[in-house]
């Protein structure tokens, strides 16, 4: 399980690596969804902070064991070739398991790590990426590394 986690971050990593050009000007805990399909994807992403403390469950099993701490949705709908990108969407440290989903099924799920900085977050982005080739993924890359 942990495996396919670190992967799914990875590969998340690496695409955006490359899709996004302007990377300095996205903001720590900025949400980042991009559409590389054909046509347009309706894309939830579920985050569920399940500690204070920003590394204490990262490298836990990829099904969460207990009650989160707290929870956030949100529904994008999001066009074919485009990105949408929803800023201070993670706004307090800790550990959250992120899952993303689509209404045509597609399906994936990350730790991601968010840690204190300033009046804000640090620790990265939370990247969506519906892929040419089919598949979803859910990251927490860096930014400015």
């Amino acid at each position: 399980m942990r495996r396919r986690s670190l992967l799914s971050a990875a590969v998340s990593a690496l695409l955006f690596g490359g899709c996004l050009s302007n990377e300095s000007s996205i903001e720590q805990g900025t949400l980042v969804i991009e559409n590389d399909q054909d046509e347009p994807r309706v894309v939830t992403v579920e985050l569920a902070r399940h500690s204070d403390r920003p590394d204490s469950d990262s490298s836990g099993p990829a099904t969460p064991v207990g009650t989160p701490r707290s929870r956030q949705t949100t529904t994008v709908r999001v066009a074919a070739g485009e990105r949408v990108t929803r800023t201070a969407f993670v706004s307090e440290p800790g550990a959250y398991n992120m899952v993303a989903r689509t209404e045509s099924g597609l399906r994936d799920r990350a730790w991601g790590s968010f840690y204190e900085i300033g009046s804000g977050v640090g620790g990265g982005m939370v990247s969506v990426v519906c892929q040419e080739n089919g598949q979803l993924t859910i990251g927490n890359p860096t930014i400015g590394a």
